[in-house]
């Protein structure tokens, strides 16, 4: 766990100019919310609360002048190192320096990779979710996975977070599902998407990161490998992957009925 009082500068802004984050690029962290670094009085103070990185590699908070007053009162203390352990009167950080408290409160401490677990999710030939999952968090459009017939997700892996408004990506989503779901009930199939779909989906993604603000720093988007699990690309890239089923990318199956195969239509 480390404190996040330093991530807390990453932008103080008003800036609908900045569609494309990738601008930030180009003018640079330091330059976007200057004017609230200024309210800083202490030169060190203000180079810790200074972002070294480009905005938009963390989530983007929407603090005010206020907040930059507040951490220069008497009574605030920043600590930007690392905590190595919490201890039953406080913190001690890596340093070796303890810090006493009444009150830890612990807002960072959830998982952006879980998804639905730990529930456990079994799909063909026994492989659980944990095992396909091992070794990198992925999945084919953030909506369904190889090998788990009929599992749709929303906000699966890879699915936008800043560059696309929630409900937006939603609706993408869940117009699509509702697709494979119509033909799921009218033609009695399991549908998944193929491996080879799924990793040609994952590679177009990480072929488009190196470009985009999300990666150079520390931050919940990234995996273990240091992989953003998000949409690198614009908006209407998201609306068109969604706009028609690709249904080469899939695995289309028949539930035996009654002892029977039915027989499987032509979308």
């Amino acid at each position: 766990m480390r404190p996040q009082v330093a991530g807390s500068a990453t932008i103080a802004i008003e800036a609908p100019e900045l569609e494309d984050l990738k601008l930030s690029r180009r003018i640079g962290p330091a330059v976007v919310g200057r004017g609230y670094l200024e309210a800083i009085h202490d030169p060190e103070l203000r180079r810790k609360l200074t972002p070294d990185y480009h905005l938009g590699c963390t989530r983007i908070p929407k603090s005010d002048r206020n907040y930059y007053e507040a951490v220069q009162k008497p009574n605030v203390h920043l600590e930007f190192g690392r905590i190595a352990r919490i201890v039953p009167d406080g913190v001690e950080m890596a340093d070796g320096i303890k810090h006493r408290l009444d009150v830890l409160v612990y807002a960072t401490g959830f998982d952006p990779h879980a998804y639905m677990r730990p529930m456990r999710v079994t799909g063909l030939n026994g492989v659980t979710l944990d095992e396909l999952w091992k070794e990198r968090v992925f999945s084919y459009g953030g909506v369904a996975l190889p090998g788990f017939p009929n599992l749709f997700m929303l906000y699966g892996p890879f699915s936008p977070v800043n560059n696309v408004p929630v409900p937006i990506g939603l609706d993408h989503e869940i117009g699509y599902i509702m697709r494979l779901i119509e033909r799921v009930r009218r033609e009695h199939v399991t549908i998944a998407p193929t491996a080879a779909a799924t990793e040609r989906f994952v590679a177009r993604l990480d072929d488009a990161f190196p470009d985009t603000v999300f990666v150079g720093c520390r931050n919940w988007y990234s995996d273990q490998t240091g992989t953003p699990i998000l949409w690198p690309l614009r908006q209407d890239a998201h609306e068109a992957f969604f706009a028609n089923v690709a249904w080469g990318d899939l695995e289309v199956n028949p539930v035996p009925v009654h002892g029977g195969d039915r027989k499987i239509e032509p979308p």
